[in-house]
Protein backbone atom coordinates (compact mmCIF):
# COMPACT_ATOMS: atom_id res chain seq x y z
CA UNK A 1 0.00 0.00 0.00
CA UNK A 2 1.14 3.84 -0.91
CA UNK A 3 2.19 5.79 2.46
CA UNK A 4 -0.84 8.10 2.92
CA UNK A 5 0.85 10.48 5.09
CA UNK A 6 0.50 14.06 3.78
CA UNK A 7 2.41 16.99 4.33
CA UNK A 8 2.39 20.72 2.44
CA UNK A 9 4.65 20.59 -0.39
CA UNK A 10 6.21 23.95 -2.14
CA UNK A 11 4.67 23.87 -5.13
CA UNK A 12 2.93 27.01 -5.86
CA UNK A 13 -1.21 26.70 -5.63
CA UNK A 14 -2.53 30.00 -7.32
CA UNK A 15 -2.72 31.41 -11.19
CA UNK A 16 -2.84 27.89 -12.93
CA UNK A 17 -5.77 28.95 -14.12
CA UNK A 18 -4.08 30.09 -17.48
CA UNK A 19 -2.31 26.37 -17.61
CA UNK A 20 -5.96 24.45 -18.10
CA UNK A 21 -5.62 25.66 -21.48
CA UNK A 22 -4.76 22.84 -23.77
CA UNK A 23 -2.54 24.45 -26.45
CA UNK A 24 -2.33 22.16 -29.60
CA UNK A 25 0.50 19.73 -29.48
CA UNK A 26 3.99 20.38 -30.30
CA UNK A 27 7.20 18.40 -30.65
CA UNK A 28 7.55 14.40 -29.58
CA UNK A 29 3.72 12.55 -29.42
CA UNK A 30 3.88 10.07 -26.75
CA UNK A 31 4.77 6.45 -27.10
CA UNK A 32 4.65 3.31 -25.32
CA UNK A 33 7.88 1.12 -25.98
CA UNK A 34 11.34 2.18 -27.46
CA UNK A 35 13.32 0.60 -30.24
CA UNK A 36 16.58 -0.51 -30.99
CA UNK A 37 18.59 1.49 -33.40
CA UNK A 38 18.32 0.66 -36.81
CA UNK A 39 20.86 -2.05 -38.20
CA UNK A 40 22.42 0.80 -40.80
CA UNK A 41 23.48 3.03 -37.33
CA UNK A 42 27.76 2.96 -37.35
CA UNK A 43 29.02 1.47 -34.18
CA UNK A 44 29.08 4.42 -31.63
CA UNK A 45 26.45 5.08 -28.96
CA UNK A 46 23.21 7.15 -30.74
CA UNK A 47 22.79 11.12 -29.34
CA UNK A 48 19.78 11.74 -27.75
CA UNK A 49 17.98 13.39 -30.29
CA UNK A 50 18.49 10.51 -32.39
CA UNK A 51 17.20 8.05 -30.18
CA UNK A 52 14.05 10.46 -29.52
CA UNK A 53 13.63 10.70 -33.59
CA UNK A 54 14.17 6.42 -34.03
CA UNK A 55 11.72 6.10 -30.86
CA UNK A 56 9.14 8.62 -31.78
CA UNK A 57 8.52 7.36 -35.13
CA UNK A 58 7.89 3.61 -34.21
CA UNK A 59 6.60 4.00 -30.69
CA UNK A 60 3.36 6.69 -31.37
CA UNK A 61 0.13 5.51 -29.37
CA UNK A 62 -3.05 6.51 -29.32
CA UNK A 63 -4.50 9.93 -28.51
CA UNK A 64 -5.15 10.31 -24.79
CA UNK A 65 -8.48 9.68 -23.53
CA UNK A 66 -10.01 10.94 -20.08
CA UNK A 67 -11.45 7.49 -18.52
CA UNK A 68 -12.71 9.78 -14.94
CA UNK A 69 -13.18 13.08 -13.78
CA UNK A 70 -12.53 12.17 -9.84
CA UNK A 71 -10.31 8.82 -9.57
CA UNK A 72 -9.39 9.47 -6.24
CA UNK A 73 -11.71 10.83 -3.19
CA UNK A 74 -9.99 14.31 -1.90
CA UNK A 75 -10.05 15.43 1.58
CA UNK A 76 -12.21 18.35 2.28
CA UNK A 77 -11.96 20.48 5.90
CA UNK A 78 -14.93 22.56 4.68
CA UNK A 79 -12.92 26.24 4.88
CA UNK A 80 -11.23 26.72 1.50
CA UNK A 81 -12.45 25.79 -1.87
CA UNK A 82 -12.92 22.15 -2.01
CA UNK A 83 -9.98 20.11 -3.72
CA UNK A 84 -10.79 19.30 -7.27
CA UNK A 85 -9.68 15.38 -8.27
CA UNK A 86 -7.41 14.93 -10.85
CA UNK A 87 -8.81 12.84 -13.95
CA UNK A 88 -7.43 9.76 -14.66
CA UNK A 89 -5.90 9.13 -18.31
CA UNK A 90 -5.20 6.29 -20.79
CA UNK A 91 -3.40 6.31 -22.36
CA UNK A 92 -1.22 8.08 -20.23
CA UNK A 93 -0.28 11.87 -21.74
CA UNK A 94 3.55 12.25 -20.62
CA UNK A 95 5.77 10.42 -23.33
CA UNK A 96 7.37 7.02 -21.09
CA UNK A 97 8.79 5.85 -24.49
CA UNK A 98 11.06 8.79 -25.08
CA UNK A 99 12.02 9.55 -21.38
CA UNK A 100 13.48 5.87 -21.40
CA UNK A 101 14.90 6.15 -24.67
CA UNK A 102 16.63 9.12 -24.18
CA UNK A 103 17.69 8.50 -20.28
CA UNK A 104 21.47 8.67 -19.67
CA UNK A 105 23.69 5.72 -18.84
CA UNK A 106 24.04 5.19 -15.14
CA UNK A 107 20.99 6.86 -14.03
CA UNK A 108 17.88 4.77 -12.55
CA UNK A 109 13.83 6.75 -12.46
CA UNK A 110 11.30 5.11 -10.80
CA UNK A 111 8.58 5.45 -13.19
CA UNK A 112 5.94 3.82 -10.92
CA UNK A 113 3.68 6.79 -10.50
CA UNK A 114 4.45 8.18 -14.59
CA UNK A 115 1.74 10.00 -15.68
CA UNK A 116 -0.78 9.46 -13.23
CA UNK A 117 -0.84 13.74 -12.21
CA UNK A 118 -0.83 14.36 -16.24
CA UNK A 119 -3.67 16.37 -15.55
CA UNK A 120 -1.79 19.44 -13.25
CA UNK A 121 -0.03 19.78 -16.75
CA UNK A 122 -0.20 20.94 -20.46
CA UNK A 123 1.48 20.69 -23.49
CA UNK A 124 4.55 22.32 -23.54
CA UNK A 125 5.18 25.25 -25.49
CA UNK A 126 8.19 26.48 -24.93
CA UNK A 127 11.75 25.10 -25.12
CA UNK A 128 12.91 23.85 -21.41
CA UNK A 129 16.03 26.55 -20.53
CA UNK A 130 15.72 25.76 -16.71
CA UNK A 131 15.23 23.85 -13.56
CA UNK A 132 13.50 24.94 -10.33
CA UNK A 133 14.38 23.17 -7.27
CA UNK A 134 11.93 22.75 -4.55
CA UNK A 135 11.23 21.34 -1.15
CA UNK A 136 8.30 19.00 -0.37
CA UNK A 137 7.71 15.56 0.45
CA UNK A 138 8.65 11.51 -0.67
CA UNK A 139 7.67 10.63 -4.61
CA UNK A 140 4.60 8.44 -3.09
CA UNK A 141 3.17 11.32 -1.09
CA UNK A 142 3.64 13.90 -3.21
CA UNK A 143 1.62 11.55 -6.42
CA UNK A 144 -1.17 11.51 -3.66
CA UNK A 145 -1.53 14.92 -2.80
CA UNK A 146 -1.20 16.45 -6.53
CA UNK A 147 -3.86 13.96 -7.17
CA UNK A 148 -6.22 16.75 -5.57
CA UNK A 149 -3.96 19.87 -5.67
CA UNK A 150 -3.84 21.97 -8.67
CA UNK A 151 0.62 21.33 -8.85
CA UNK A 152 2.73 19.01 -9.86
CA UNK A 153 6.56 18.56 -10.69
CA UNK A 154 8.22 16.64 -12.97
CA UNK A 155 10.85 14.95 -10.66
CA UNK A 156 11.45 13.89 -6.53
CA UNK A 157 14.37 12.84 -5.27
CA UNK A 158 14.03 10.80 -1.93
CA UNK A 159 16.09 10.92 0.75
CA UNK A 160 17.31 7.55 -0.21
CA UNK A 161 18.42 8.81 -3.51
CA UNK A 162 15.68 7.27 -5.68
CA UNK A 163 14.38 9.52 -8.44
CA UNK A 164 10.86 9.62 -9.58
CA UNK A 165 9.16 10.75 -12.75
CA UNK A 166 5.91 12.13 -12.26
CA UNK A 167 5.36 13.78 -15.76
CA UNK A 168 6.98 13.73 -18.88
CA UNK A 169 9.63 16.80 -19.75
CA UNK A 170 7.60 17.54 -22.96
CA UNK A 171 5.01 18.61 -20.47
CA UNK A 172 4.51 21.94 -18.86
CA UNK A 173 3.83 20.88 -15.30
CA UNK A 174 2.40 23.36 -12.57
CA UNK A 175 4.68 23.67 -9.96
CA UNK A 176 6.52 27.27 -10.14
CA UNK A 177 3.80 30.03 -11.43
CA UNK A 178 4.40 31.99 -13.76
CA UNK A 179 7.39 30.29 -14.88
CA UNK A 180 6.29 27.14 -15.58
CA UNK A 181 6.22 27.41 -19.31
CA UNK A 182 10.52 26.62 -20.20
CA UNK A 183 11.02 24.73 -16.71
CA UNK A 184 11.79 21.56 -15.01
CA UNK A 185 10.65 21.43 -11.42
CA UNK A 186 12.44 18.88 -9.17
CA UNK A 187 11.55 17.93 -5.57
CA UNK A 188 13.70 17.21 -2.64
CA UNK A 189 12.18 15.02 -0.47
CA UNK A 190 12.22 16.85 3.13
CA UNK A 191 13.14 15.32 6.73
CA UNK A 192 10.71 14.75 9.74
CA UNK A 193 12.06 15.90 13.45
CA UNK A 194 11.57 18.05 16.14
CA UNK A 195 7.88 17.91 15.77
CA UNK A 196 7.89 19.70 12.33
CA UNK A 197 9.39 19.76 9.03
CA UNK A 198 11.13 22.03 6.41
CA UNK A 199 7.65 23.01 5.01
CA UNK A 200 6.10 23.74 8.14
CA UNK A 201 9.08 24.75 10.52
CA UNK A 202 8.65 24.16 14.76
CA UNK A 203 9.25 27.03 16.58
CA UNK A 204 12.95 28.06 15.97
CA UNK A 205 13.94 29.54 19.08
CA UNK A 206 12.33 27.01 21.61
CA UNK A 207 13.64 24.05 19.42
CA UNK A 208 17.20 25.51 19.65
CA UNK A 209 16.91 26.13 23.32
CA UNK A 210 15.78 22.61 24.09
CA UNK A 211 18.24 20.64 21.92
CA UNK A 212 21.03 22.98 23.01
CA UNK A 213 21.96 24.47 19.38
CA UNK A 214 20.79 27.26 17.24
CA UNK A 215 18.04 28.09 14.98
CA UNK A 216 19.97 27.97 12.08
CA UNK A 217 20.52 24.34 12.89
CA UNK A 218 16.80 23.55 13.14
CA UNK A 219 16.55 24.89 9.28
CA UNK A 220 19.76 23.09 8.34
CA UNK A 221 18.92 19.66 9.77
CA UNK A 222 15.40 20.06 8.54
CA UNK A 223 15.99 20.87 5.09
CA UNK A 224 19.17 20.32 4.38
CA UNK A 225 19.61 17.31 1.73
CA UNK A 226 21.17 14.00 2.52
CA UNK A 227 24.80 13.23 0.74
CA UNK A 228 22.10 10.35 -1.57
CA UNK A 229 19.67 12.77 -2.38
CA UNK A 230 22.82 15.31 -3.80
CA UNK A 231 24.41 12.39 -5.45
CA UNK A 232 21.14 11.25 -7.25
CA UNK A 233 20.56 15.36 -8.19
CA UNK A 234 23.63 15.84 -9.69
CA UNK A 235 23.08 12.93 -12.15
CA UNK A 236 19.36 14.08 -12.82
CA UNK A 237 20.49 17.61 -13.57
CA UNK A 238 23.83 16.33 -16.16
CA UNK A 239 21.02 13.57 -17.36
CA UNK A 240 18.29 16.58 -17.90
CA UNK A 241 21.23 18.72 -19.71
CA UNK A 242 21.50 16.21 -22.15
CA UNK A 243 17.96 16.90 -23.69
CA UNK A 244 17.87 20.60 -22.98
CA UNK A 245 20.01 23.32 -23.42
CA UNK A 246 19.85 24.90 -20.13
CA UNK A 247 21.14 28.59 -19.17
CA UNK A 248 24.29 29.20 -17.04
CA UNK A 249 22.14 30.73 -14.41
CA UNK A 250 19.14 28.33 -14.85
CA UNK A 251 19.40 26.07 -11.92
CA UNK A 252 17.77 28.29 -9.42
CA UNK A 253 15.17 28.19 -6.43
CA UNK A 254 11.42 28.35 -6.24
CA UNK A 255 12.15 30.95 -4.06
CA UNK A 256 13.18 33.15 -6.97
CA UNK A 257 10.11 32.98 -9.02
CA UNK A 258 8.72 36.07 -9.70
CA UNK A 259 6.33 37.04 -6.95
CA UNK A 260 6.51 34.11 -4.96
CA UNK A 261 6.21 33.71 -1.50
CA UNK A 262 8.30 30.68 -1.36
CA UNK A 263 11.30 30.14 0.67
CA UNK A 264 12.62 27.43 -0.90
CA UNK A 265 14.85 25.34 -0.80
CA UNK A 266 15.94 26.13 2.55
CA UNK A 267 19.90 25.25 3.54
CA UNK A 268 21.15 24.49 0.10
CA UNK A 269 24.59 23.96 -0.95
CA UNK A 270 24.40 25.16 -4.41
CA UNK A 271 28.23 24.41 -5.40
CA UNK A 272 26.45 20.95 -5.20
CA UNK A 273 24.87 21.64 -8.40
CA UNK A 274 27.46 24.10 -9.98
CA UNK A 275 25.91 27.26 -8.99
CA UNK A 276 27.27 30.41 -7.07
CA UNK A 277 25.76 30.87 -3.41
CA UNK A 278 22.64 32.76 -3.80
CA UNK A 279 21.59 35.88 -2.60
CA UNK A 280 18.68 36.58 -0.26
CA UNK A 281 15.70 37.91 -2.94
CA UNK A 282 11.70 37.62 -2.83
CA UNK A 283 11.62 34.98 0.23
CA UNK A 284 15.00 33.28 -0.71
CA UNK A 285 15.92 34.45 3.43
CA UNK A 286 16.87 30.89 3.90
CA UNK A 287 19.77 30.84 1.25
CA UNK A 288 22.06 31.88 4.01
CA UNK A 289 22.97 29.60 5.96
CA UNK A 290 24.54 26.59 4.13
CA UNK A 291 24.12 23.01 5.31
CA UNK A 292 27.59 22.11 3.90
CA UNK A 293 27.45 18.07 3.13
CA UNK A 294 30.99 16.64 3.95
CA UNK A 295 32.40 13.42 5.60
CA UNK A 296 35.18 12.98 7.85
CA UNK A 297 38.87 11.97 6.79
CA UNK A 298 40.94 12.08 9.58
CA UNK A 299 40.52 11.48 13.46
CA UNK A 300 42.31 10.74 16.85
CA UNK A 301 41.13 10.30 20.02
CA UNK A 302 41.48 13.60 22.51
CA UNK A 303 40.55 13.44 26.55
CA UNK A 304 37.50 11.21 25.50
CA UNK A 305 35.99 12.90 22.93
CA UNK A 306 37.37 12.99 18.97
CA UNK A 307 39.22 15.37 16.72
CA UNK A 308 38.37 15.15 13.40
CA UNK A 309 38.85 16.72 9.89
CA UNK A 310 36.56 17.19 7.28
CA UNK A 311 36.88 17.56 3.74
CA UNK A 312 35.01 21.03 3.92
CA UNK A 313 35.58 21.80 -0.21
CA UNK A 314 37.29 24.77 -1.52
CA UNK A 315 34.54 26.75 -2.46
CA UNK A 316 32.50 25.55 0.52
CA UNK A 317 32.97 28.99 2.98
CA UNK A 318 33.07 27.21 5.71
CA UNK A 319 34.45 29.42 8.65
CA UNK A 320 35.75 29.19 12.20
CA UNK A 321 32.74 29.14 14.80
CA UNK A 322 30.30 27.76 12.03
CA UNK A 323 28.15 24.51 13.79
CA UNK A 324 27.57 21.14 12.56
CA UNK A 325 26.85 17.89 13.25
CA UNK A 326 27.72 13.61 13.25
CA UNK A 327 25.34 11.78 11.73
CA UNK A 328 24.86 7.69 11.03
CA UNK A 329 23.92 6.07 7.66
CA UNK A 330 20.29 6.34 8.65
CA UNK A 331 20.43 10.13 9.21
CA UNK A 332 20.42 9.80 13.05
CA UNK A 333 22.60 12.84 14.68
CA UNK A 334 25.60 11.18 16.66
CA UNK A 335 27.08 14.68 18.09
CA UNK A 336 27.23 18.29 17.52
CA UNK A 337 30.32 20.09 17.28
CA UNK A 338 31.92 23.73 16.19
CA UNK A 339 34.61 24.64 13.52
CA UNK A 340 37.81 25.50 15.24
CA UNK A 341 40.33 25.60 12.40
CA UNK A 342 39.98 25.68 8.69
CA UNK A 343 42.81 25.45 5.84
CA UNK A 344 42.11 25.42 1.95
CA UNK A 345 40.03 22.65 1.59
CA UNK A 346 39.74 21.49 5.05
CA UNK A 347 37.54 22.05 8.35
CA UNK A 348 38.51 20.76 11.86
CA UNK A 349 36.86 20.74 15.09
CA UNK A 350 36.47 18.18 18.16
CA UNK A 351 33.66 16.40 18.62
CA UNK A 352 32.09 14.92 22.36
CA UNK A 353 31.79 11.30 21.15
CA UNK A 354 34.34 8.60 22.07
CA UNK A 355 37.14 7.66 19.42
CA UNK A 356 35.62 4.01 19.27
CA UNK A 357 32.29 5.33 18.54
CA UNK A 358 33.21 7.17 15.31
CA UNK A 359 33.53 4.58 12.75
CA UNK A 360 29.65 4.71 12.10
CA UNK A 361 29.25 8.29 12.22
CA UNK A 362 31.79 9.83 9.57
CA UNK A 363 28.94 12.04 7.42
CA UNK A 364 29.27 15.23 8.49
CA UNK A 365 27.30 18.46 8.09
CA UNK A 366 28.66 22.22 8.74
CA UNK A 367 25.74 24.89 8.86
CA UNK A 368 28.06 27.49 7.35
CA UNK A 369 27.36 31.45 7.07
CA UNK A 370 29.48 32.94 4.26
CA UNK A 371 30.31 36.35 5.13
CA UNK A 372 30.72 36.20 8.65
CA UNK A 373 34.42 36.17 8.46
CA UNK A 374 36.28 39.22 6.73
CA UNK A 375 38.25 37.91 3.69
CA UNK A 376 41.85 37.36 4.02
CA UNK A 377 44.29 40.21 2.82
CA UNK A 378 47.04 39.19 0.11
CA UNK A 379 49.65 37.96 1.72
CA UNK A 380 52.43 40.46 -0.02
CA UNK A 381 50.69 43.20 2.01
CA UNK A 382 50.62 41.53 5.16
CA UNK A 383 53.72 42.18 7.25
CA UNK A 384 56.01 39.25 9.00
CA UNK A 385 55.02 39.77 12.68
CA UNK A 386 56.43 36.61 13.85
CA UNK A 387 55.19 35.27 17.28
CA UNK A 388 53.45 37.74 19.95
CA UNK A 389 54.14 35.06 22.95
CA UNK A 390 56.97 36.05 24.03
CA UNK A 391 57.49 39.31 22.41
CA UNK A 392 54.85 41.55 23.12
CA UNK A 393 52.98 44.50 24.79
CA UNK A 394 49.17 45.07 25.15
CA UNK A 395 47.23 46.64 22.77
CA UNK A 396 44.20 47.90 24.55
CA UNK A 397 42.13 49.40 21.63
CA UNK A 398 39.40 47.01 19.86
CA UNK A 399 36.25 46.18 20.55
CA UNK A 400 33.53 43.24 19.84
CA UNK A 401 31.86 43.74 16.03
CA UNK A 402 30.07 40.42 16.32
CA UNK A 403 30.63 36.46 17.59
CA UNK A 404 29.36 33.29 16.88
CA UNK A 405 27.51 31.05 19.59
CA UNK A 406 27.72 27.42 19.54
CA UNK A 407 26.22 24.43 22.23
CA UNK A 408 24.09 25.63 24.36
CA UNK A 409 24.27 29.56 23.30
CA UNK A 410 27.62 30.07 24.91
CA UNK A 411 29.74 32.42 22.32
CA UNK A 412 32.24 30.48 20.50
CA UNK A 413 34.06 32.87 18.39
CA UNK A 414 34.41 37.15 18.03
CA UNK A 415 35.15 39.40 15.35
CA UNK A 416 36.82 42.22 16.16
CA UNK A 417 37.63 45.57 15.36
CA UNK A 418 40.49 47.91 15.99
CA UNK A 419 43.03 45.12 16.36
CA UNK A 420 44.52 43.50 13.18
CA UNK A 421 48.00 43.29 11.40
CA UNK A 422 47.99 47.28 11.12
CA UNK A 423 47.86 47.59 14.99
CA UNK A 424 50.94 45.12 14.97
CA UNK A 425 48.66 42.00 16.14
CA UNK A 426 50.18 38.58 15.26
CA UNK A 427 48.34 35.62 14.11
CA UNK A 428 48.79 33.73 17.49
CA UNK A 429 47.60 36.82 19.74
CA UNK A 430 45.25 36.31 22.69
CA UNK A 431 43.45 38.76 24.52
CA UNK A 432 40.74 38.83 27.37
CA UNK A 433 37.15 40.71 27.10
CA UNK A 434 36.77 43.93 29.10
CA UNK A 435 34.28 45.47 31.47
CA UNK A 436 32.51 48.56 30.12
CA UNK A 437 34.28 51.23 27.97
CA UNK A 438 36.69 51.98 30.28
CA UNK A 439 38.05 49.94 33.44
CA UNK A 440 40.51 47.49 33.48
CA UNK A 441 38.41 44.55 35.05
CA UNK A 442 38.10 41.49 32.77
CA UNK A 443 34.78 39.76 31.98
CA UNK A 444 34.58 36.42 33.88
CA UNK A 445 31.44 33.74 33.77
CA UNK A 446 29.46 31.91 36.86
CA UNK A 447 33.05 29.69 37.31
CA UNK A 448 35.06 33.16 37.72
CA UNK A 449 37.29 31.77 34.64
CA UNK A 450 38.25 35.19 32.63
CA UNK A 451 36.82 35.07 28.66
CA UNK A 452 39.90 34.55 27.04
CA UNK A 453 40.69 34.34 23.54
CA UNK A 454 43.14 33.39 20.86
CA UNK A 455 43.27 34.75 17.03
CA UNK A 456 42.33 32.58 14.41
CA UNK A 457 42.49 34.85 11.64
CA UNK A 458 44.12 38.84 11.45
CA UNK A 459 43.44 41.19 8.68
CA UNK A 460 44.55 44.71 8.24
CA UNK A 461 41.84 46.24 10.94
CA UNK A 462 39.71 43.38 11.87
CA UNK A 463 40.55 39.81 13.72
CA UNK A 464 38.69 36.22 13.93
CA UNK A 465 39.43 35.06 17.69
CA UNK A 466 38.11 31.79 19.30
CA UNK A 467 37.15 31.62 22.83
CA UNK A 468 39.83 29.40 24.80
CA UNK A 469 38.72 29.84 28.12
CA UNK A 470 35.53 30.93 30.49
CA UNK A 471 31.60 30.24 29.09
CA UNK A 472 29.52 32.73 28.45
CA UNK A 473 26.11 33.50 26.27
CA UNK A 474 25.16 36.75 24.77
CA UNK A 475 23.11 37.72 27.73
CA UNK A 476 25.87 37.40 29.90
CA UNK A 477 28.11 39.40 28.14
CA UNK A 478 25.62 41.94 27.96
CA UNK A 479 26.88 45.31 26.60
CA UNK A 480 31.18 44.40 27.40
CA UNK A 481 32.90 45.21 23.71
CA UNK A 482 35.97 46.06 24.67
CA UNK A 483 38.62 43.97 24.19
CA UNK A 484 42.76 43.61 25.29
CA UNK A 485 44.40 42.34 22.87
CA UNK A 486 48.53 41.37 22.48
CA UNK A 487 50.33 42.64 20.10
CA UNK A 488 54.34 43.53 18.70
CA UNK A 489 56.58 45.93 20.53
Amino acid sequence: MRRSLIITSSLALAGVGAALLQPPRIGLQPMREATAAPQSQPQGTLSAAMVATTAAAACAKPKAVKLADAWRTCEWDGKSKKPVACAKYGPVLSDRCTAEATRSKGITIDYDHFGEVDCRSNDRKDAVTRIVIHNGDSGDNNNENWKCRPSAAHYTVDRDGTIHQHIGEERTAWHAVPENHDTIGIELEIKRKYGGTCNSLPNLSKTAAKYGIQPEDVVADLCAPSHRQYEALAKLIADIKTRHTIADDGIFGHCEVQGTDHGDPKAFDWARVGARQRKAINACEWYLPVAVRTTVVGMMPKSGKTWIELDAGSSSQVEVGDHGWLENANEETAAWFVITDVEADKAFAIVALPFSQMSDNLAATIVAKPGNTPPALGAATKPALGSCETDYTYHKTGTIKSWTTGAGGAIATLTLDGVGWKHRVCDDATGLVYLGASGDTYVTDAAGSKLRFRMTKVDETTAVAQVIEGSLTEKELGANRRVVVRAKK
